[in-house]
């Protein structure tokens, strides 16, 4: 008669694919992993998704407990007055502008030539910059550079310092337990197949909640606990600076909107290629938050699109000009309780990590880990009680993350 004793046989050792079982209690896990262009097809094979193209950029630490990845501001700094002599004559907060620099005021709307240079101090080809609104504090562009003709005069170019980012791999397991008496008492009548599909997708679910709940609120830590090392990856509200964690509610409904569109605005605008593009930018949200848009929004329409693979909705809502992509999420709901909270996301440019191979097994091969778990059986002292643990490794790319399409926002 079969038991959970030995009803493990065919996934023991060989893995189990935890976004197959798994995604049901958290959808947008399969988002964190694959090309959303690839999810909406009735019955997905999750065997051969393809992964996201970010994923070839991510590579693991030295000591193999962090991913690590390195990114460059590639936009030009903008300057600012900081002192103003004349309306040709100004100070600003940097030491390599040089004669030749094209420099649009975008306070005063003016474009003007530097003429001369000494360290911070310009001067300015008169009678540009002569507005009143020249003042102190104004941000001004670097347009582009006139060299004087026939002679040897350039721009010397300079690379912004990379800055460098990491996560933790955070290793996580769930302990399948089997008692010979329970087995034989409550599933005398189960067949094997049934048993074996029930506790391990309620193993793989539970697995995969903990991995979506770190990838919003996780945080990034290592500890040392009787020796050994706890490691914890860190999630959005840990990567996102705190300047884009912004309350848009304004006095009346017309100041939140207009608060909302800044927001989009300033997310749209970070530079990252292909955020215009279909559903690239969503916004993982509450309900509450969702029906606070959508009591905003109520005599605009509404577009519904849907990934039919993994059953998730996106509300779309035109705001001015930008669009808002909204999906709820269940897991926000249970983490952050009844709260009107949104993240919002470069979903292209996200990606759920896992240590690619595992652990040798017992044919010599190793297993791929990219959305599976690995089943295994634990020291088993007697031959009535088992217990097997379901284990995999996860943690978070979040690549452009200085960029500011990343942001939370929150209606309080």
């Amino acid at each position: 008669m079969a038991t959970a004793l030995n009803s493990t046989t065919k996934v023991n050792g060989k893995g189990l694919h935890l976004v197959r079982y798994g995604y049901a209690e958290a959808p947008e896990v399969a988002l964190l992993l694959y090309d959303i262009s690839k999810l909406n097809e009735e019955n997905l094979d999750f065997k051969s998704l393809q992964l996201k193209g970010v994923a070839s950029e991510v590579s693991t630490s030295e000591d193999g407990y962090s991913i690590v990845w390195k990114e460059e501001d590639v936009k030009e700094a903008y300057i600012k007055v900081t002192a103003k002599t004349s309306a040709t004559s100004i100070t600003v907060d940097a030491n390599d502008v040089i004669v030749g620099e094209t420099l649009y005021n975008q306070t005063t709307e003016e474009t003007a030539l530097v003429v001369a240079v000494t360290g911070a101090n310009l001067t300015l080809e008169a009678p540009w910059f002569a507005g009143t609104a020249l003042a102190v504090g104004n941000k001004i562009t670097r347009v582009s550079f006139a060299k004087k003709y026939g002679e040897d005069h350039g721009h010397r170019v300079k690379r912004n310092e990379l800055t460098e980012f990491s996560n933790y791999v955070q290793f996580t397991e769930e302990l399948i337990d089997s008692d010979m008496i329970e087995n034989n008492k409550n599933y005398l009548f189960t067949t094997n197949e049934e048993r074996v599909k029930k506790i391990y997708s309620d193993a793989s679910r539970k697995i995969i909640k903990g991995i979506v709940s770190s990838f919003y609120i996780g945080k990034k830590f290592r500890t040392n606990t009787s020796g050994a090392y706890q490691y914890s990856a860190g999630g959005l509200n840990d990567f996102v600076p705190a300047a884009n964690k912004v309350n848009i509610k304004g006095t009346n409904d017309t100041e939140t909107k207009a608060k909302l569109r800044l927001q989009l605005q300033k997310a749209y605008q970070s530079g990252l290629n292909g955020l215009y593009g279909k559903n690239k930018l969503l916004a993982f949200c509450t309900t509450k938050f969702a029906a606070d848009i959508e009591a905003l929004y109520e005599p605009k329409v509404v577009y519904n699109d849907k990934l039919t693979g993994v059953h998730i909705e996106i509300k779309t809502y035109q705001v001015g000009a930008f669009t808002l992509n909204l999906v709820c999420s269940n897991v926000l709901d249970y983490d952050l309780g009844d709260v009107s909270t949104a993240f919002l996301v470069p979903i292209e440019y996200v990606f759920a990590f896992m240590l690619p191979n595992g652990v040798t097994g017992k044919d010599g091969k190793t297993l791929e880990r990219f959305g599976r778990g690995i089943v295994y059986d634990k020291p088993q002292a007697t031959f009535e009680k088992k217990t097997q643990g379901l284990a995999t490794n996860f943690s978070f790319y979040f690549k452009g993350i200085s960029s500011g399409a990343y942001r939370i926002l929150y209606i309080k």
